[in-house]
């Protein structure tokens, strides 16, 4: 049977925040220590003397230490005898990442642990398949998209003609746009387009006096009035007086691919049905014409990507009351926020920004986000077998044969490989100091927030490299 260790130290570290399971309230550390004997697919457990508690699967699980050391607590759980430290070994793959040490349940930390002392903040994986009636339900489903823009014209110009040309009904998919501001080209823009009848609705964002900045000038200003814009706009559809079930939302400087409606179609039943899922994006972080290529590629990943985005009403209603003055998609990324859920995204993007000019300032545009690939294939995605993303479980079976079945590379191997190789799949480990080294290779996204990379699903990275390798 299983065996958990019980030592006195810091080991929390050891433990990947993406995939984890965390919690706030915990009496003892022998509570910590039972949620994670609880789960076969947990290794190694971190307690302190708050109540903390994180548990989760680590390639070690061996104290680190820390400035509080002495109010830690941590152990490892296996089958294996204790060594002579009083720590179990945990069984670690050769070279590929650690998706499910041998022997375990796939999928089990995204379950929701019991215990009389606390309540779950991470949801159950498994929800019932989705059924024909559902998705023919959410096929029909209205979604209502909503521009948010502010005084860029030219940007909302080349937005609304790329979603007008592929629109597929304007009673199922209603368009409008939450303006911000009083710049006068914007407003006659989008009053015409009401009169034309290709927009819905134009709605008008006026900052109360609690929520405008006081500094206009500063670098932050912009970033706190479009977290109050994002907020009063997602009220008006998703708020609690709203009779919307589901919105899809973008800003001024997107356009959109030809399948961007039918992508949502076919992934909304499965956001509906799966509590362990927040959001479905149009954007991959990723998506470099050199490291995305499959169109009909779609993942589980725990890095919100944005830019282009679909989420329920009951996520919001959950948000509403803690929504940030500043950064809202930073607030979205951290784990307090997504307890455990993911985001569905596709390898090839259906969401292409082109807004050098705003409120980042073009942080990044130049060097990464003006590289990202457009997807133009017109892909039936209602007609594809989605079944593999349905589950962390599922999702996590495919992964798992995915990676076993790659050939386990380091970079070096990689930059001795010809560019006339066969197409063939790769696993290749890294840690976080050699990361940088990594990413610039192959041109990954670099940056990481709230200890999760880009892209990412538990810490594993799927992209095709030069149209033909796969790489997990």
């Amino acid at each position: 049977g299983r065996r958990c260790s019980h030592l006195p130290g810091y080991a929390n570290d050891r433990i990947p925040i993406s995939g984890a399971a965390e919690f706030q309230d915990f009496k003892s550390s022998d509570l910590c220590l039972e949620a994670c004997r609880a789960v076969a697919s947990c290794n190694c457990w971190s307690w302190k003397d708050d109540g903390y508690c994180r548990v989760g699967q680590a390639r070690t699980c061996t104290q680190t230490g820390s400035a509080d050391n002495a109010r830690w607590t941590y152990g490892s759980c296996g089958t294996g005898p204790l060594n002579d430290d009083g720590e179990i070994p945990v069984p670690v793959r050769g070279g590929a990442f650690d998706v499910n040490p041998p022997g375990s349940e796939t999928g089990q930390l995204q379950q929701s642990y019991s215990s009389s002392s606390t309540t779950p903040t991470i949801c159950k994986s498994s929800p019932p398949p989705v059924t024909r009636l559902e998705k023919e339900a959410a096929a029909d489903a209205v979604v209502p998209v909503v521009i948010i823009c502010y005084a860029r014209p030219q940007y909302l110009r080349r937005s609304l003609d790329s979603l007008f040309a592929v629109q597929r009904s304007k009673k199922q998919f209603p368009i409008s746009a939450s303006q911000d501001g009083d710049n006068q080209e914007v407003e006659s823009m989008l009053e015409q387009e009401v009169v034309s009848g290709r927009l819905a609705q134009h709605l008008r964002y006026q900052p109360t006096i609690s929520s405008q900045v006081k500094k206009t000038g500063s670098p932050r200003a912009g970033y706190q009035r479009l977290a109050g814009h994002y907020k009063w706009a997602l009220d008006q559809f998703l708020g609690p007086s709203s009779h919307y079930e589901q919105l899809i939302i973008l800003e001024e400087d997107l356009e959109v691919a030809p399948d961007f409606f039918s992508y949502f179609q076919a992934t909304l039943p499965y956001l509906k049905a799966d509590p362990c899922l927040f959001c479905v994006s149009a954007w991959n972080d990723n998506g470099r014409s050199s490291l995305a290529n499959d169109a009909k590629a779609i993942y589980r990943s725990d890095f919100f990507p944005g830019l282009g985005w679909l989420l329920l009403k009951s996520f919001w209603l959950e948000l509403r009351e803690t929504w940030p003055n500043e950064y809202w998609d930073d607030f979205v990324r951290k784990s307090s926020t997504r307890k455990g859920r993911h985001c569905l995204r596709p390898e090839v993007s259906r969401t292409f920004t082109f807004g050098e000019v705003g409120v980042s300032r073009g942080q990044f545009y130049k060097t990464h986000l003006k590289h990202i690939k457009l997807n133009q294939e017109n892909v039936d995605w209602l007609d594809l077998d989605l079944t593999y993303i349905a589950s962390a479980d599922r999702f996590d079976s495919w992964l798992s044969k995915e990676i076993s079945m790659a050939d386990v590379v380091t970079l070096e191997d990689i930059q001795r490989l010809s560019s006339s190789a066969s197409p063939k799949a790769y696993a290749m480990m890294f840690k976080e100091s050699n990361w940088k080294r990594i990413s610039k290779h192959f041109g990954l996204a670099e940056d990481i927030k709230d200890g999760v990379y880009r892209g990412s699903y538990r810490s594993v990275i799927p992209f095709t490299w030069q149209g033909k390798h796969r790489f997990y």
